[in-house]
């Protein structure tokens, strides 16, 4: 069947990345590098908490700014996107814990706080995770309070804060649901 892109980058006037030097973000970079000067946005924000540690390609580095910032603080970021890819997530070494998914919901609602700000309201495409599409069926059987359910159901929890949000403040939202990681900007542990 014919599947039509969810976004065409000839449509972005503007874009921000936040999460831009993980894994998907590095990805996203590297994607973005590969297209002719013509298909990409004519600004780009990076939004990432330690800085990119990789250079960046030539014909996206006159239109690319770098911000360095802890998305769990109240955002401060003076820039008015078409498009906000958000990426971003609690940066732990523990994905499965508490204190992880407390942090990504605090991201988001940060995120919902500054588009309310924003006088346009960019279309936003929030990367969320798969496991919630087994937040009722098979993680049930590992236990109710097992760290995959309540990573699960805390996701969706998250997905269902945007929906609301952006029904209220009126802004287009489109969530992924990532399902696998592998490639070469994957972190070794």
């Amino acid at each position: 069947r014919n599947i039509q892109p969810v976004l065409s980058l000839n449509q972005v006037r503007s874009l921000m990345i936040t999460g831009a030097s993980g894994f998907v973000g590095r990805s996203v970079i590297d994607y973005l590098s590969k297209l002719p000067q013509e298909k990409l946005p004519l600004e780009i924000l990076l939004v990432t908490r330690n800085g990119i540690p990789f250079p960046l390609a030539r014909n996206i580095k006159t239109i690319t700014k770098i911000i360095k910032s802890d998305l769990r603080q109240p955002w401060s970021i003076d820039f008015q996107p078409t498009h906000v890819i958000n990426l971003a997530a609690d940066g732990s070494f523990a994905p499965y814990s508490a204190e992880a998914n407390r942090d990504f919901e605090l991201i988001v609602r940060n995120l919902i706080s500054w588009i309310s700000d924003c006088t346009e309201k960019p279309r936003l495409f929030h990367a969320s995770s798969g496991a919630c599409t087994q937040y009722e069926s098979n993680l049930l059987n590992e236990g109710i309070l097992s760290q995959r359910y309540k990573f699960a159901k805390d996701r969706k929890n998250v997905e269902e804060i945007l929906e609301s949000a952006s029904k209220s403040l009126r802004f287009d939202l489109s969530v992924a649901r990532l399902f696998s990681f592998s490639g070469i900007h994957l972190l070794k542990r």
